[in-house]
């Protein structure tokens, strides 16, 4: 959870691209929904916030769960 919360967003995507990394359903999910949440109130604001980086972090977080439920649905070990 640390590593997808506490790090810059350039090695949180990192960290979501290697494959030997092991997140949990729950890190993934609370990940995905605080960026979400965050997009849209900065969407929302009149404030230059860009939406290029969080559309990848939102993109790395819901690629990496449909990874993880696809992997342990058909039983293989690694994602």
């Amino acid at each position: 959870m640390a590593t997808l919360l506490l790090n810059p967003e350039g090695n949180t995507i990192k960290a979501l691209m290697n494959k030997e990394a092991i997140f949990s359903y729950n890190a993934l999910l609370i990940h995905f929904l605080i960026w979400f949440l965050m997009t849209i109130v900065t969407y929302g604001t009149a404030v230059p916030a860009g939406l290029f980086l969080p559309s990848i972090l939102l993109g790395c977080g819901l690629g990496r769960i449909l990874t993880l439920f696809i992997a342990t649905s058909s039983g293989v070990s690694s994602v």
